[in-house]
């Protein structure tokens, strides 16, 4: 169930979860219907997606204090649905926590800790989940959800979310 401010959804959409099912090659699961309603003051839209149950319970909170204990073929499905997911075209723009990311954001970002006057332009970008976290991806069955804000973000944006975070087995590709 997601709220979305009125005012936000031109510019980040409302139907994350249901563009995310027609997605190719990537762990999640099912996507049946849903319903929407509009705040009594008029000010946001709600949203219920109706999906299957998780095959599994999310591997932890957001932020884990120690490295889950996943097999090696947990994480071949991690790497198979991040590389699948980079190569859907999309025109929607990733909003991690409702917030936009654009080449400026990302310029700003970087300025914070690096100032000085070099290019910061991405050269590339795919299309990324934007909510990758610990929380959100399910073991030791792999499966990813909480897709409402998915859309184009820089290459690699992801994966030091979760891979960043504990190193595992670079044979795994």
């Amino acid at each position: 169930m997601e709220r979305r401010a009125l005012a936000k959804i031109p510019e980040q959409g409302w139907n994350g979860t249901e563009c995310a099912a027609r997605l190719g090659g990537i762990a999640q699961h099912k996507w049946h219907g849903c319903v929407v309603w509009r705040a009594g003051d008029g000010s946001a839209i709600w949203r219920a997606d109706e999906t299957d149950l998780l095959p599994r319970p999310p591997v932890g909170t957001a932020v884990l204090s120690e490295a889950p204990k996943l097999p090696n073929e947990w994480w071949k499905a991690l790497n198979a649905t991040l590389d699948a997911l980079a190569l859907q075209p999309t025109r929607r723009i990733a909003t991690p926590d409702t917030v936009t990311i654009t080449q400026e954001l990302v310029t700003a970002s970087i300025r914070i800790v690096f100032p000085g006057d070099f290019d910061t332009t991405v050269e590339r970008w795919v299309s990324a989940h934007a909510d990758l976290n610990w929380a959100n991806i399910t073991a030791p069955v792999f499966s990813l959800f909480d897709w409402e804000d998915w859309g184009s973000a820089p290459l690699g944006a992801e994966q030091r979310d979760i891979v960043g975070e504990f190193p595992c087995d670079p044979s795994l590709g």
